[in-house]
């Protein structure tokens, strides 16, 4: 474990007495410590910041094998991530360079989508259930504010929604739905929106058709 030069000599004797030695010269050189950059966690969008707690100098790559050198200094910011990213720094403070540190990057992408279905109503209203769906884990997902047009108009997984006014007058309507996921101190939010086309569907269209008194007749459209 000690830096320096060191002789390496080896001595062979034959069976007839004869003995020769062969010397090597060894020189023991000490690398950098290894870089002390802890695994980080961002937003879907956002850069990454590395810095090694004990070091001034560091190298970053994008791969293992170290050939891809995207950064030299002693902060390293990334351009902003859209997945999970791994990062490989060395400490390149002295003249032998350091092995890499492999460094995780998780990005933290909220997920979600807007689903809905007509429900049925008394005195003639229009109900519309809105819910959210989270294809990914949903833990640490906050808020769930619900806007129609612009017009907040709940909060939660599940909204019941009166749509007659827009019914009324055949207009379709935006909904709007955000929501922040926390893991550990950091908070990621998003946006997610549907528009909601209202129609009519089109008349049915029957032909006129003769059966036998007491017979039977199936229509179809």
């Amino acid at each position: 474990d000690k830096v320096g030069n060191y002789t390496i000599s080896l001595k062979v004797n034959s069976a007839v007495g004869c003995q020769s030695t062969i010397s090597r010269q060894l020189t023991v050189l000490r690398r950098a410590p290894k870089p002390e950059v802890t695994d980080q966690q961002v937003c879907a969008g956002e850069p990454v910041t590395l810095t090694a707690s004990n070091s001034s100098q560091i190298k970053v790559f994008a791969d293992a094998g170290l050939a891809q050198l995207i950064f030299s200094g002693a902060t390293f910011t990334s351009a902003a991530l859209a997945a999970d990213t791994v990062f490989y720094v060395v400490n390149a403070a002295s003249v032998y360079e350091s092995v890499a540190a492999a460094v995780k990057v998780d990005v933290l992408k909220p997920e979600t989508f807007i689903a809905y279905t007509p429900e049925s109503s008394l005195q003639g209203k229009y109900l519309l259930k809105l819910w959210a769906v989270h294809p990914q884990q949903s833990a640490g997902i906050t808020g769930l504010p619900w806007y129609i047009d612009g017009q907040l108009v709940g909060s939660g997984d599940t909204i019941m929604y009166d749509y007659s006014g827009e019914h009324a007058i055949g207009q379709d309507f935006e909904v709007r739905l955000n929501l922040t996921q926390a893991s550990g101190s950091l908070g990621c939010s998003q946006s997610v929106m549907r528009t909601i086309a209202l129609g009519s569907s089109p008349l049915p269209m029957f032909e006129d058709v003769r059966v036998c008194r007491g017979g039977a007749v199936s229509l179809k459209p």
